[in-house]
């Protein structure tokens, strides 16, 4: 349904106060458009090349970000405390060369003591026009000659930098960008979706991962996590560090010698570990750290397991710890863990399959908390005779080292049948949130 937004909405006034009313900050000039002004707002600046000029310190030009002893006459930021949002309009029509603006904020006015808060690339020939919230009560902008390959290969920009009390939001769009004011009217929003800039590699700090678990077959009378070994590991805060083996097994095994398999989980002393294994086909090949779970298993270079299935098990026991099927080139037990110096969030889980109803078939997520050294369930389905196919949001926060587990039970244990535990696929999506300041994932 279309918005009649834009035919029924009254007149918008610029602002509740006058164009005259307000005389406040650096020697300020209201007009009757409610812009305030300011000594050398106005500017034209020929840029060198590679160069950086303050067009509003009179015009100053380095080749040295860092270089700041500007004249006393020149060296003040503008007063923008009284202020809400800095309005920039540049020509740089005059110039084939990108140029980049820089805008610096402040709370003593000094520039040495400037930050850069928000920074963007003008392509040349183009113009330009930008609101900036005030974030402090000085401001100073730069623009920056990238383009050109010789020192005469200069940047011809004009541009005006104006204050203003407006908090009404105003779309940072330029000229040639295509506006659509049935859209803006009816409120949809057309901006960056979050989950897609992720996705998009726009977001260095954030990632999007998922774990996938897979039942094959109904396997009969048997509690399970690691879903295609058809084995119930009991894993838990108390579990010893063991050291493990990868072993490919059935079908052509043999063939599977020679790939490598990277695992992740949590190792002695609660240590995150990330560790290649290159197989030895149907032999054993042996970790070099003691694990405690594994939360990701896959082939490092691609392709596809020629056995059966890939199993990363207990070296003395035998007990699985991480399964992959045949025809995966990652693990297809829903297990996972989160990795060292990042936070997670598990969005949501969907369930695909069919139970029966002799069983009493129940799906249960846990969480293995090593730090208040507990375990807690997460989620549980117990639907019985009846297909599942279903998104359940979760939006659970886990902390550096937790790790997650999904169950099938039994839970009529007095029946004698084989009928077998339901056939069941289960997915996770998870974000992984970087907590350090100098690690990108």
């Amino acid at each position: 349904m279309s918005s009649n937004y834009s035919k029924i909405a009254p007149t918008l006034k610029k602002s509740f106060v006058s164009g005259t009313g307000l005389n406040q900050g650096l020697h300020p000039t209201p007009n009757l458009n409610d812009n305030y002004t300011f000594k050398n707002n106005t500017f034209t600046s020929n840029i060198g090349f590679s160069n950086i000029c303050y067009p509003l310190n009179n015009s100053f030009q380095t080749s040295d970000l860092t270089l700041f002893d500007f004249s006393p006459s020149s060296n003040t930021m503008i007063s923008s405390a009284d202020f809400n949002v800095i309005k920039i309009d540049i020509s740089s029509n005059k110039s084939e060369y990108d140029t980049r603006l820089d805008v610096y904020y402040s709370h003593d006015g000094v520039f040495g003591n400037a930050d850069i808060r928000y920074s963007t690339i003008i392509s040349g020939g183009t113009n330009f026009y930008r609101n900036y919230p005030i974030e402090n009560e000085f401001f100073s902008i730069s623009l920056r000659n990238l383009g050109g390959e010789i020192t005469t290969d200069f940047s011809n920009i004009e541009g005006r930098v104006t204050l203003s009390k407006y908090t009404q939001y105003n779309a940072p769009v330029q000229v040639g960008d295509q506006i659509n004011r049935f859209n803006m009217g009816s409120l949809i929003r057309e901006g960056s979706n979050f989950e897609l800039d992720v996705v998009n590699d726009l977001v260095q700090d954030v990632k999007k991962v998922s774990r996938q678990g897979i039942m094959p077959t109904d396997l009969g009378k048997a509690n399970m996590n690691l879903w295609g070994a058809g084995i119930y590991n009991d894993f838990s805060v108390s579990n010893d560090y063991r050291p493990l083996v990868i072993r490919s097994v059935g079908g052509n095994a043999s063939a599977d010698f020679g790939k490598v398999v990277t695992i992740k989980g949590i190792a002695t002393n609660e240590v995150y570990v990330v560790e290649n294994v290159t197989l030895a086909g149907t032999s054993n090949a042996f970790t070099i750290a003691e694990y405690k779970f594994i939360g990701d298993m896959f082939l490092k270079d691609g392709g596809e397991v020629e056995g059966d299935y890939l199993i990363c098990a207990d070296s003395q026991s035998g007990i699985p710890y991480n399964y992959m099927d045949g025809v995966s080139n990652k693990t297809t037990s829903l297990a996972y863990t989160v990795p060292s110096e990042t936070t997670s969030i598990i969005t949501d889980i969907s369930l695909n399959g069919r139970t029966n109803l002799v069983n009493e078939s129940i799906f249960n997520l846990k969480k293995i908390n090593f730090t208040s050294n507990s375990v807690e369930s997460l989620y549980q389905n117990r639907t019985t005779d009846s297909d599942i196919n279903t998104v359940v949001p979760l939006n659970v926060k886990l902390d550096a080292g937790d790790c997650i587990i999904g169950e099938m039970r039994e839970g009529n244990t007095s029946n004698i049948t084989t009928e077998g535990i339901t056939t069941m696929v289960g997915r996770l999506n998870i974000y992984e949130f970087v907590t350090s300041d100098d690690k990108i994932i």
